[in-house]
């Protein structure tokens, strides 16, 4: 994904592709902030601008093809320096490469999937450049994302298997559901091409839970033709829904996420059924992922939704002023690294994700009630989660099951007081670990 340029300066593809912001001087912020609205007649201020800086930022937020597209159609591209102008040209070169290869394959595996797989939807990345932006080759991508039926994770699995895929060594076959809300998150299949294929399954909404209205969602989708293969994607009404709950869950460090926003919003609100959109706001609790993004996208991007929408999926003042304490919004308008909570539901961990998400996010009794059942869970989910044989006897683990849960919740929690009291947090403990290992 980069130049050798990048690897010259230390910068590998897994540094482009780790969520996480990196420092940037304000004279980049503005110009990164003013290609990503995607708007070519915004004027950018190049002054103070390194080409290598602006080169490297450019692949992290994922605008290569954004910027050479400004280059090329501002009428304010006489502005843009000739080092910075030739250096992102060359880097869209390489990006089209890159990219052509991905769509032929991508091409292959849909052709096959469409024939062969279970019903499915192509999601974010090549499903927004084929319907968003002006031309598909703006918007570059590393993997391709498909929505699946949970209960269809196994059949779509074998048909994967069968094509050359294999999953993920993190990719564990789905624990059985436990309350009826819970659904398996995603699985990550790699192809010995280097193809990177991304199931994510009924929670469409990243929250940790199935969709209330999964089959809305299908029943909305339209289709679109992909390499030539028609496939089915989310309506535009559920694609802004999910866009901002995905841009959200990610603590919006890419700014990619919000140029597929403003596009959609800018260029092809008129085609976005708003009402749709406050009625799935309201069914599934999604109101601070959508509040927060769209604001965002109107602080930064200068893209706004209309004020009637933003009204009505305000969330309570109590999640506001939480939300505001967990991630600040100067913050996040200024593109610096900065902690954040992990704001989708799972049991662990206790205080970077299970209680700012309990605090600040929706369906909370659907929440708790799975809490509730992970303490005295059924024996058939007990003996998958534990690896019992069938002969094993399952009542101790009903004993020992809600002792290891605290076990986990206390350790963590002397944890967090150690490191308070270092004045550390849990994002310095990989690099103390490191340090450990080297000294």
């Amino acid at each position: 994904m980069g130049s050798s340029n990048e690897t010259e300066r230390g910068m590998t593809s897994a540094d482009i592709d780790r969520l996480e912001r990196v420092p940037v001087s304000d004279a980049l912020r503005a110009v990164l902030v003013a290609l990503a609205s995607g708007d070519v007649s915004r004027p950018v201020a190049w002054e103070g601008v390194d080409a290598d800086d602006l080169l490297a930022a450019l692949y992290r937020e994922g605008l290569i093809g954004l910027a050479h597209r400004y280059t090329l159609e501002s009428p304010h591209g006489a502005a843009v320096p000739p080092r910075v102008a030739e250096r992102v040209r060359e880097a869209h070169l390489v990006t089209s490469v890159r990219l052509a290869v991905s769509y032929q394959m991508m091409g292959r595996v849909l052709r096959r999937l469409t024939r062969i797989a279970p019903p499915f939807l192509i999601a974010k990345g090549p499903a927004v450049a084929q319907t968003l932006y002006p031309n598909p080759w703006l918007r570059t991508f590393s993997d391709v994302d498909l929505i699946a039926h949970q209960r269809d994770w196994r059949a779509l699995d074998d048909v994967l298997l069968r094509m050359g895929f294999t999953p993920a060594r993190d990719a564990l076959v789905p624990m059985p559901p436990l309350s009826g809300a819970d659904c398996l998150y995603e699985r990550t299949y790699h192809h010995p091409s280097g193809f990177m294929l991304d199931v994510h399954y009924d929670d469409l909404l990243n929250c940790g839970l199935a969709a209330r209205d999964a089959d809305g969602f299908w029943r909305r989708a339209r289709t679109i033709e992909v390499e030539g293969v028609p496939v089915r994607t989310l309506a535009p009404a559920d694609q802004f829904v999910h866009l901002c709950a995905h841009a959200h869950y990610h603590g919006y460090t890419r700014l990619v996420w919000l140029s597929d926003l403003a596009f959609l919003v800018r260029d092809h609100g008129d085609e976005v059924d708003w009402t749709q959109v406050v009625d799935t706001v309201r069914l599934e609790e999604t109101q601070v992922p959508v509040y927060y993004t769209a604001r965002l996208l109107a602080a930064m991007l200068c893209v706004a939704v209309s004020p009637e929408v933003l009204a009505q999926v305000r969330p309570d003042r109590f999640r506001r002023a939480v939300h505001e304490a967990l991630m600040p919004e100067r913050d996040l308008l200024a593109l610096q690294p900065m902690w954040r909570p992990d704001l989708s539901f799972y049991f662990l961990p206790l205080l970077k994700r299970l209680v700012p998400d309990l605090l600040v996010m929706g369906r909370r009794r659907d929440k708790l009630a799975y809490l509730a059942r992970l303490l005295v869970p059924p024996s058939h989910w007990l003996r998958r989660y534990y690896s019992l044989s069938p002969s094993s006897p399952i009542w101790p683990h009903y004993i020992l099951h809600p002792l290891k849960l605290a076990h986990h919740y206390l350790t963590e929690l002397a944890t967090a007081v150690r490191l308070r009291r270092l004045r550390l947090t849990e994002d310095d403990l990989p690099y103390l670990r490191r340090a450990g290992a080297q000294g």
